[in-house]
């Protein structure tokens, strides 16, 4: 795993750098295929050589803004959600707590929560209740 040193002079976690540097390994990818690859669907732009190689020994000075993040995520064959966690921990110090075991589809609708007034969300957490109780496999038997 990539580190640098931080203000204190110990070792902080590089999880962006260690991205690209696996997916070039792994994929036997050159920095100009990896270039060609990462265009942001939203801008079309892409990262440059100098910046990936950058990026690659953690020697980057501020944090990817997020056309990049989306960008290296295409590019890099990532989901986006694990290329922004990634660059929150290394340039933010960041870290979350992953949702594992959920798909991508389930942990957007947690996210799309964060936008939802307090006093609806028991209302949500009703619904939802409502939905698990009869899609689980207990219910299906006592139907029979």
């Amino acid at each position: 795993m990539a580190s640098s040193t931080n203000g204190g002079g110990g070792r902080r976690p590089a999880p962006l750098t260690d991205l690209l540097n696996s997916a070039r390994r792994e994929g036997g990818l050159s920095f100009r295929q990896i270039a060609a690859r990462s265009i942001d669907p939203r801008t079309g732009e892409g990262p440059k050589l100098s910046w990936l190689n950058d990026l690659s020994k953690n020697a980057l000075n501020r944090a990817p803004e997020a056309h990049m993040l989306r960008a290296l995520s295409v590019g890099l064959g990532y989901p986006l959600v694990q290329v922004q966690a990634a660059a929150a921990e290394q340039f933010l110090e960041y870290t979350s707590d992953e949702l594992s075991g959920l798909p991508e589809d389930a942990r957007a609708i947690v996210t799309s929560l964060a936008g939802v007034a307090p006093a609806e969300l028991p209302r949500i957490r009703a619904v939802l209740q409502t939905l698990i109780e009869q899609s689980s496999p207990k219910n299906e038997l006592n139907d029979v």
